[in-house]
């Protein structure tokens, strides 16, 4: 993994505990930090334009924390999502100390190496703070005045910025991926079975193209889906990170389950001239490639060992046919070559002008000027809804893509005199 210390320190620039107690909540971080990496760690470090992208992507226009205070109710503490129609039970009011965040950072991150430290802090931190201190750990909001999104969201898409190098020079990219395709392969089903084996394939060859990313930038890099909790990243942790006894093992159930979409959106560098976009979303591509080439074979081993009386040629167009079932497309979106509003409204709608390619966006844009100008936030509050015109403009990429039909390569004839090889009697779509 690229600049595990970094990421960590963009993963806990913000306390566990910031929504309880804004003031001082810096040091705090200071603190936790130090007994994360096991080393001190700077102001400056803390305070990473990393913080400032996830926050201007994030979060509504509002005042400075010192001109919007939130206080408990009547010294009550609940935590309210902003959706819900129940009232949510009250906080505990047993006081957290420093002192006890301390020690669970401390055991979790010991006796193993900076990049480990961040994943198992990444995996583990919310829910071993939950089980401890109070479920609410889990659940306290990013920004006490909007409370649409949890901390950990905000520290998981500040750790992605800081990993796709968003802030500097040549900037970051979405990336995504779609695995196809979908309908016709699930159709094919005639059983229940045959069912969850498709959404199992799809699922598990999914995987496998992430995992490029994940092992080069962390699983924070991917926007969606979420990662923290899937049983197959819990087991590639244990086995492949060596957290054996970190991390429960998942259990058969669970780990038999699938549990990912066949497509994601990750965030990562750029690099100079795309460099390092084009390479992952290569990598990704040959990782799915690879691994289904390897299921393939093992189906077909198990075939030849069950059907031994089949004839030596049974399997002559098993190479083709498999090689060129499935699409493994991605699209690659550079955030430089759209950064103005200007380019995104053109991209979008065809029309330079932002507030009307996105009126919603324009709208909430607005309620940053109705802030007075000296109780403003550090941080600028106009740029509403530029994260969410590129995860358009990526999936719009991708459905270009899509929209490009694939075309295997045309069956050779069994003999001379024959035009076109037989098709299966139970599909009719494949030749035998």
């Amino acid at each position: 993994m690229e600049n595990p210390r970094d990421v960590l320190v963009a993963f806990l620039h913000d306390p566990p505990d910031k929504a309880f107690e804004i003031k001082g909540h810096e040091a705090r971080a200071l603190r936790y930090l130090e007994t994360a990496l096991g080393d001190a760690v700077s102001e400056a470090e803390l305070k990473d334009v990393s913080d400032v992208l996830a926050a201007t992507a994030e979060r509504l226009p509002a005042p400075h924390w010192t001109q919007c205070t939130i206080s408990w109710k009547n010294g009550h503490r609940r935590v309210h999502h902003p959706l819900s129609a129940f009232a949510p039970p009250p906080v505990a009011d047993t006081p957290w100390t420093e002192a006890e965040i301390d020690r669970t950072i401390a055991a979790l991150v010991d006796g193993i190496d900076v990049e480990r430290r961040f994943l198992l802090l990444w995996r583990r931190l919310p829910e071993q703070l939950a089980h401890e201190h109070g479920a609410w750990f889990a659940r306290l909001p990013a920004d006490t005045r909007v409370p649409d999104h949890t901390l950990w969201h905000h520290l998981d898409t500040t750790a992605a910025l800081k990993a796709a190098r968003a802030g500097e020079s040549e900037g970051a990219a979405f990336l995504s991926f779609s695995l196809g395709p979908v309908q016709s392969f699930i159709a094919a089903a005639r059983s229940v079975r045959d069912l969850w084996s498709g959404s199992m394939i799809l699922s598990w060859l999914t995987f496998h193209a992430m995992l490029p990313v994940v092992e080069q930038l962390g699983p924070t890099a991917l926007i969606y889906p979420s990662l923290r909790g899937l049983p197959w990243l819990d087991r590639w942790l244990i086995k492949d990170r060596n957290l054996k006894g970190k991390i429960d093992e998942p259990s058969v159930d669970l780990r038999m389950t699938p549990c990912l979409p066949n497509r994601f959106l990750a965030l990562v560098p750029w690099g100079h001239e795309g460099q390092i976009a084009v390479d992952l979303a290569g990598r990704c591509r040959e990782a799915v490639k690879r691994e289904w080439m390897k299921m393939a074979e093992a189906v077909k081993r198990e075939l030849d060992q069950r059907l031994g009386g089949l004839p030596v040629d049974w399997s002559k167009r098993w190479p083709e046919q498999v090689e060129n079932f499935f699409e493994y497309r991605t699209a690659v979106l550079p955030w430089r070559e759209c950064a103005s509003d200007a380019t995104l409204a053109w991209l979008i709608s065809g029309s330079d002008d932002f507030d009307k390619a996105f009126p919603d966006a324009a709208a909430v844009r607005k309620l940053a000027g109705a802030i007075p100008r000296e109780e403003q936030p550090r941080y600028g509050q106009s740029s509403a809804g530029g994260w969410q015109a590129k995860v358009e403009l990526s999936a719009r990429l991708m459905q270009a893509q899509r929209s490009i039909r694939h075309v295997p390569p045309a069956a050779e004839a069994d003999s001379p005199g024959q035009e076109f090889p037989p098709k299966c009697s139970l599909l009719g779509t494949y030749e035998q």
